[in-house]
C-alpha cells in the first residue's frame, strides 16, 4: 500500500503503541488471524480500533478492509463496528477467523469467470461442464478409492452427531458454500448472504429428513457459518450432523484430474448412520459442484450456485422449488437410486399433471414454470370448463334481464293506454330506458 492518510494513523498507533516498553504488555496485544490454511499474528494496541486492525491485516494478507469479514470477533451478540476499541471487546477468541478474498484474487477470479462464461454459458461452476457428466461414474467402483474410502472411515471419525437419528426419515445431505450461503460476497451479517428461504426449506425437509451439513472446510468453519445463520438454534428444526473436509478423498480421472469429493459412504458407515440404514436408496446431497458427487453419483443433485447475494436474492427461488421435490420422493417411499436427480424439475412437474402436488404445492410450481408444456396443458384444459360456466351465467342473466325488460315494456304500454285516453297525445310523453336492474 501506498503511504496514505490511512498509514499515518497506524505508524502513529504503533509508535504510541511501542514508546513504553515496560508497559508494553498492558497497552498491547497478539490477535491470531486464522484465514483459510494461513495464521498471521497481529500485535495491536489495546486502545486501537477495529478498523486499524482490519488496516493492519491489509498490509498482511492484501485484503481490503471493506472485503473482509470476521465472524468470530463480536461486541456483545453483535458483530463488531469498526469505529470499536479491541480493548471493549472484552475478552478475545484464541482466533479471529478472517473471510475475504484480496484484490488481485477477486479480480482474477472475476476475470476467470467472465472467460468461463463468454466460452461457455451454460458453466455454472469451476472446472464444470455437462459433457463431463458420466466421467465420474468410474471412481465409484475403482478397487483404490474404496479402499481409500475405507481407509479415511478408519481413521477419521469427524465430529460426535448434534442430534438423535429418527426413525422413518430420510437423509438430506447439504453443501454449504453457494448451496446455502455465498461466501464469497462482502456483506454486515451471514443473514444477508443466506440463501433465499433458507429456514423455510431446512423446516419443511425436517419433516421427512435427518440433515446433515457437509462442507470441504474445517470444522471450526462449519460451525461458524452454521451458528451465524441461526441453523444451529432453529427452533423448527435440528441438524442431525456436521461433517468436514476431513472426511473427503482425493480421486484422479482423466479429464478433471486429481481433486477432492464426498463420499456418502463415510457417513452411511458411521454408528449413528447405521442406525437407521442410511444407504443410496434413501439419501440424497444437494452440491454446487457436481465432482463431489464422484463416488456416489447416483445420489448427488447439482444444485444452481448461489452467487452475489445482494443482486440474486430478488430473484432466486431454487430452494423453494426443490422444498417441493425433496418432499414428493420422500413421501411416495420410491428408492431414491431409481431417480434421475439431473430431472428434478421433470418429476415435479409430472407430480402436478398427475395430480400427486396439494393445493398449495400446485399453486406454486404453477408459478415456477409458468411456460412448462405441462402448466400451459393443466391450463388450456382447465379453460373450457371455466368458459362454459361462463357462458352459461351470461346466458341466465341476459334471460333475466329480457324477462325485466319484457314486463317493464308491458307495464309501460298500459300506463301509455290509460295517458291517450285521458288526454290528446302531445309527443311530450315519457319514454323509459331498458328496465336493468341495477342492484
Amino acid at each position: 500500500m501506498s503511504g496514505g492518510v490511512d498509514d499515518i494513523d497506524v505508524d502513529i498507533d504503533d509508535h504510541r503503541d511501542h514508546r513504553n516498553n515496560n508497559n508494553m504488555n498492558d497497552s498491547t496485544t497478539t490477535i491470531e488471524i486464522k484465514h483459510g490454511k494461513a495464521s498471521i499474528h497481529i500485535e495491536i494496541s489495546k486502545r486501537s480500533t477495529i478498523r486499524e486492525l482490519k488496516r493492519k491485516i491489509e498490509r498482511e494478507t492484501g485484503i481490503e478492509p471493506m472485503n473482509q469479514k470476521m465472524p468470530n470477533l463480536k461486541l456483545g451478540k453483535h458483530l463488531a463496528p469498526d469505529e470499536a476499541s479491541i480493548e471493549s471487546l472484552g475478552k478475545l477468541p484464541n482466533k479471529v477467523m478472517l473471510l475475504g478474498k484480496s484484490t488481485k484474487d477477486v479480480t482474477e477470479l472475476k476475470n476467470l469467470e467472465k472467460e468461463m462464461l463468454e466460452k461457455a454459458p451454460e458453466i455454472l461452476d469451476d472446472f464444470e461442464s455437462d459433457v463431463l457428466d458420466s466421467e465420474p461414474l468410474l471412481c465409484y467402483a475403482d478397487p483404490v478409492y474404496v479402499a481409500r474410502l475405507a481407509a479415511r472411515v478408519e481413521k477419521y471419525k469427524g465430529l460426535s452427531p448434534l442430534n438423535e437419528t429418527r426413525e422413518g426419515k430420510k437423509l438430506l445431505v447439504l453443501d454449504i458454500d453457494y448451496t446455502l450461503f455465498d461466501h464469497r460476497t462482502p456483506g454486515e451479517n451471514a443473514q444477508e448472504l443466506a440463501r433465499p428461504y433458507l429456514h423455510d426449506f431446512l423446516s419443511s425437509a425436517y419433516k421427512r429428513y435427518d440433515i446433515v451439513i457437509w462442507s470441504a472446510t474445517s470444522m471450526l468453519w462449519v460451525k461458524t457459518k452454521m451458528q451465524e445463520l441461526g441453523v444451529l438454534s432453529h427452533p423448527s428444526y435440528k441438524i442431525l450432523a456436521l461433517v468436514d473436509s476431513g472426511s473427503m478423498i482425493t480421486v484422479q480421472t482423466k479429464e478433471r484430474g486429481i481433486f477432492n469429493c464426498k463420499p456418502l459412504g463415510w457417513i452411511w458407515a458411521q454408528p449413528w448412520s447405521q442406525e437407521r440404514g442410511y444407504d443410496s436408496s434413501n439419501t440424497i446431497m444437494f452440491d454446487d459442484l457436481r465432482r463431489n458427487f464422484a463416488m456416489n453419483p447416483s445420489s448427488g443433485l447439482k444444485i444452481k450456485p448461489f452467487r452475489n447475494a445482494h443482486t440474486s436474492r430478488a430473484t432466486d427461488n431454487e430452494l423453494k422449488k426443490l422444498k417441493v421435490y425433496v418432499d414428493i420422493i420422500a413421501r411416495e417411499n420410491v428408492d431414491f437410486k431409481t431417480l434421475d436427480h439431473k430431472k428434478w424439475e421433470r418429476y415435479v412437474l409430472k407430480a402436478l399433471k398427475e395430480g400427486k402436488l396439494s393445493e398449495h404445492e400446485a399453486k406454486e410450481v404453477k408459478s415456477f414454470w409458468p411456460n412448462s408444456t405441462v402448466v400451459r396443458e393443466l391450463l388450456a384444459n382447465q379453460q373450457p370448463g371455466a368458459v362454459a360456466a361462463q357462458t352459461g351465467n351470461q346466458q341466465q342473466q341476459q334471460q333475466q334481464q329480457q324477462q325485466e325488460q319484457r314486463e317493464e315494456t308491458e307495464d309501460g304500454g298500459q300506463r301509455q293506454q290509460q295517458q291517450k285516453q285521458q288526454q290528446q297525445p302531445s309527443g311530450g310523453g315519457e319514454k323509459r330506458s331498458g328496465g336493468r336492474d341495477e342492484q
